[in-house]
């Protein structure tokens, strides 16, 4: 609707009737129109046989996408979680080019800051669940990699 009437039912915009070989005309109509109206005359600009064509639409309906507002007040909940990859391959935690270095640029704590203001006001229990996978739990007791563990240390 936004994109073909810039969200306005009666905002008049053309449709190009076309053939395998050939473009027969246009028709004017909106939305509202569509949906009373399934029959047009084409237009044909420089008619020089007095051809005329005619349209019908069988169906026409307006499918309407809700929006992330509209979600909430239909009464969904929302329920951030985050999980951290803690696998080998983002170096050395003591590096500062390592993604868990801990220090002011800490690529993680940027990215879970960020999205977790814009969301944490529509967390009903504002809890985000922590997890982390790729690494070895030991603040739990594991000695083997992990893909799936609390970050909180309770399993």
């Amino acid at each position: 609707m936004s994109k073909l009437a810039n969200a306005d039912e009666q905002l008049t915009f053309r449709v190009k009737v076309m053939g395998e070989r050939r473009e027969y005309g246009y028709i004017e109509t909106s939305v509202s129109k569509l949906q009373d109206k399934r029959d047009y005359e084409v237009i044909q600009p420089n008619n020089q046989s007095n051809e005329r064509f005619r349209v019908m639409f069988k169906q026409f309906e307006v499918v309407t996408r809700p929006s992330f507002v509209d979600y909430l007040r239909s009464g969904w909940q929302i329920s951030l979680s985050v999980a951290i990859d803690f696998t080998a391959s983002n170096g050395q935690p003591t590096q500062p080019s390592s993604l868990h270095f801990m220090g002011p640029n800490n690529q993680y704590e940027q990215a879970i800051s960020s999205v977790g203001s814009i969301l944490e006001p529509y967390d009903s229990d504002k809890m985000f669940a922590c997890f982390g996978f790729g690494g070895i739990p030991r603040h739990m007791g594991f000695n083997e990699v992990s893909h799936c563990f609390p970050l909180h240390g309770n399993s």
